[in-house]
């Protein structure tokens, strides 16, 4: 329990990859990992500072611009956490709560949509692991708008990831079942803003 994984990396324009981490014992940050060519560190930044969050999902939205949305794990907050970078991950600005975002200490998926908004899988409760919705963004991440509701009140859903496939269609997964199953769900962007 110290630095570990569990968002995608994010490769850079040069071919080089940052991975975003988090140290998890004790008090509990984010940070930005970043890679060289040869897979060795070359220089990581402090996501989080004023906040305990931590499995933070990157989404860069320009070649420098970010978002990074991250799991709550402050026992007395019941918000999602957000940051954001204009350099590249160099540096990030001061932590926000948002406000339309519950976060039930658990983790959320995102990526970029072709046109510009980010797509979110979320738990949407407080204190429920039982419900996981979709909702969009058109200003990078500080207003989201709920789109589909893929689990309600059938126990847990848990730690969405959200990828692209080859064929541009998009892929979501999440444990069910206290983490004994596993459902995905293969969809397109049409699929997407048909609410």
């Amino acid at each position: 329990r110290s630095h570990l994984v569990r968002a995608p990396a994010i490769t850079y324009d040069d071919g080089t990859l940052a991975i975003p981490a988090y140290f998890e014992l004790g008090a509990g940050f984010g940070e930005m990992v970043r890679l060289d060519k040869n897979l060795r560190v070359r220089a990581k930044s402090r996501i989080n500072h004023d906040v305990r969050a931590i499995q933070g999902a990157v989404v860069p939205f320009s070649a420098q611009g970010a978002v990074v949305l991250s799991r709550n794990f402050d026992p007395d907050s019941d918000r999602l956490v957000a940051n954001w970078t204009q350099d590249g991950g160099q540096t990030w600005g001061d932590d926000l709560l948002l406000a339309d975002i519950p976060n039930p200490n658990a983790p959320v998926a995102a990526l970029l949509l072709s046109g510009g908004d980010i797509l979110m899988a979320f738990n949407d409760s407080a204190h429920d692991a039982s419900i996981l919705r979709l909702a969009l963004s058109s200003d990078q991440g500080r207003t989201w708008r709920r789109i589909h509701t893929l689990e309600q009140g059938a126990g847990d859903a848990r730690y969405p990831t959200l990828m692209r496939l080859p064929d541009g269609d998009l892929i979501l997964t999440y444990s069910v079942e206290s983490k004994r199953g596993i459902r995905a769900h293969i969809f397109n962007e049409s699929w997407v803003y048909s609410r």
